[in-house]
Formats: C-alpha cells, structure tokens, sequence
C-alpha cells in the first residue's frame, strides 16, 4: 500500500469524513432493516424498503450526473451528510411508517446527489490509472472501516435499546462527518470539463452516446446491470432467510452483516494486486461468479461457524465486483463525462435491481426462502459463466 498517497490532503479528509459518514449510513440501513422485518408482512416489507431505496437512483440519478459534472462536486458531498443528519433526527420522532418510507425515499435522493460526486472527485486530484486504482483501493479500505463497525454497533445498541437511538447516535455522527469534509478544496473544471456543459439531456445524451459507442465499455456495463437482477432479488431473500428461516437474533444479525463489510474491507487490500495481475475486467467476471457461489451453499444452512466464513468471503466477492466497475468505469471514461456515465450506469442498475426487488417481493411470501435464494444464487452462476464466455470468445475472435 502506498502511504503517500495520504499527502494529498483532499484524499485525507475524504476517506476520513466519508467513514464516519459511512458508519452512520450502515447503522442506519440495518435498524431500517430490523425494523420493517418486525412487521406482520417482512417480505413486503423489506421489499418496500429496497424499492424506495431505489428508485431516485431511476429517477433523479442521469440529472445527478449531470450537476457533479457541472457544478461543484464538495457542495454536494459536504451538503449531503448535513441533509443525513435531518433525515435522521427525522426517524427518531416519527411512529408512522408510512413516513418512515418517506425519509426513507427522501435519504436516499441525497444519497442519488452525493455518490456522482464523490465517485467522480478522485480522478480529478488523481492523475495517472496507477494512482487513481491505488486511490480507490485505499478509499475503500479506510471508508469500510465505518461500514465495519456500523452493523455491530447497531444491532448491539437494538438488542439493548432501540432503533431510535440509533438513529440519534448516527445523527450526531451525520454531522461530524459534515464539519470534517466543510475543509475540502473544489476542483477546478478543466477546459474539457467546460466544453461539455449543456442541458441535463444532451449532457445525458452524451453520456449514452459515449457508452453506446465503446462496446467493450457497453458490454461491461450492460454485465453488471443485468445482473443486478439476481443481487436485487437476493437482497430480499437473504435478510429473510436469516432472520426468518434461520431465526439468527439482531445481535447477530448485526455481526453477519458486520463480516460482509469486513470483507468488503480486506477486498481493498487484495484489490490491487488481482488488478494489477487479472485486470479490472476479469475481477469483474471473477467477483460476480464467487458471489453466486457463495450464495448458493449459504442457502444449504450450516453451523454459524462456517457460514461466517462464507459470509466473510462474500462480502470480498460483493465488494470487488462493485469496486472494479468504479475502477473500469473511471479508466475508460474520460473525466468530463464520468458523472454522467456513471449515474446512467447506476440508474440502469437499479431499475435492473428493482425489478428483481418485486420478482423477490411478489413470490417471496408463497416460496421458501432457501430454495428461492439457492436458485437464484444458480441463475447468477449460470448468466456470469455464459457472459464471460461469451466475451472472451469474442475478444480472442477479433485478434
């Protein structure tokens, strides 16, 4: 790990801002989580969480993209966690949980104004695809400390407490992360970067012509959205799986979500070398395949011994494939245009993961939950294998 890189001060301030940001985001998503699997109907419910959680990434995402390429990248990373910390105070006072959707909707149309941002700041005081890989690998590694620690403490602090007060506590923390990143310097735009204002539609248009017109770029993305459809359905499953099927307490709970962040974690320490060796591309193919394997035996129950391990291997798995896209994503974009490539890319995403979110959420009441998510773990298998075949077949026909 190159610990120079930490004299650039505006990567300092980011990682550290962004983990305690972080960790107030993942001790909020879990009491979300904990909470609504409470109610009469969980899968209903946590479906309609993850909807919500969705949509303003369809809806406002391509615009987001537009604005962090335009205007200024700090006003909306620093304003974000300030909005977090109303939204959270928000939870706290509310006992309708047709409001608790709300800000739920609302928190994460922040999020869908913050993450264009903020995944397009390090290549602009990056220079250089070893630098920027680097970069990423040390962001993630730092900002996951938080994601680690957030699931432990919060289900700890519910098996005490209650959800409100994790809410309070993330609050305080929502604001802490705000005055630390206030220090932040705003990158300048380039030339380039000023030739490209325009509407929010041609700036989108751009964007798609961009993508449509690098195929290799086009096939990457087009592999990963599509398989958001497994992941959105997965995401319903398995927190049901857990908590229903396998009757795992919050304390727990807590923890196994702790360890797929930790695996998230160590992803960042073996990041640069597998990149460095398979490159970004077959990590991509490679991540995507371990996550569905490790799915599919998690759906076979175990002692918690083991499927903590499995747990801890498939948040590197989770982690790497997310990771690497932002990588390639950033390598093979041009920096005028990476806000906006990168928020079509998420938007396809997630209308992709949303409707695997209501195939889940539709069947998951009448289906059990470990043969629902073993065959869903095996159609993710099943799609990686053809895709990468399908890619190398024709890469190597074309040379």
């Amino acid at each position: 790990m190159n610990v120079g890189i930490f004299k650039n001060r505006d990567f300092t301030l980011l990682s550290i801002g962004q983990s305690i940001s972080n960790l107030a985001q993942s001790m909020i998503v879990l009491a979300q989580s904990l909470f609504v699997l409470k109610l009469e109907r969980p899968v209903v419910g946590l479906g309609t969480l993850l909807i919500l959680m969705a949509l303003p990434w369809i809806i406002f995402g391509p615009v987001a993209g537009y604005l962090s390429d335009n205007y200024k990248k700090r006003t909306f990373i620093i304003l974000s966690d300030f909005c977090f910390a109303i939204l959270a105070l928000g939870l706290i006072v509310t006992s309708s949980i047709t409001v608790f959707y709300i800000i739920t909707f609302l928190k994460t149309c922040v999020d869908v104004f913050f993450k264009p941002a903020s995944g397009s700041y390090l290549p602009h005081i990056f220079a250089g695809d070893e630098n920027l890989t680097q970069a990423n690998s040390i962001y993630a590694i730092i900002v996951n400390f938080g994601v680690l620690l957030g699931p432990v403490l919060s289900g700890f602090i519910i098996s005490k407490y209650t959800e409100q007060t994790v809410f309070f506590i993330a609050a305080i923390l929502f604001v802490i992360a705000f005055i630390s990143q206030l220090f932040l310097r705003e990158p300048g735009l380039s030339a380039d970067d000023k030739k490209e204002r325009g509407s929010v539609f041609s700036n989108i248009k751009s964007g798609l012509k961009f993508l449509v017109g690098y195929k290799e770029l086009l096939y990457i993305v087009s592999f990963v959205c599509l398989s958001a459809f497994g992941f959105g359905a997965i995401s319903v499953i398995y927190p049901n799986y857990l908590r229903i099927d396998l009757g795992i307490s919050e304390s727990l709970y807590g923890t196994y979500t702790a360890l797929i962040n930790f695996g998230a974690l160590l992803s960042g320490l073996l990041l640069i070398r597998l990149v460095r060796r398979l490159g970004d591309i077959n990590v991509i193919f490679l991540s995507s395949l371990l996550s569905g394997v490790f799915y599919f035996i998690l759906s076979f129950g175990m002692n918690s011994g083991i499927m903590a391990v499995i747990i801890l291997l498939l948040g590197i798995s989770n982690a790497m494939l997310s990771i690497c896209n932002d990588i390639h994503l950033q390598i093979a974009v041009p920096r005028e245009k990476l806000g906006r490539v990168y928020s079509i890319d998420t938007a396809i995403y997630q209308i992709i993961m949303t409707a695997g979110i209501l195939f889940a959420t539709l069947l998951g009441e009448s289906a059990d939950n470990s043969f629902f998510l073993r065959w869903t773990a095996f159609g993710l298998i099943i799609f990686t294998i053809i895709s990468t075949a399908y890619y190398f077949r024709k890469k190597y026909s074309t040379t």
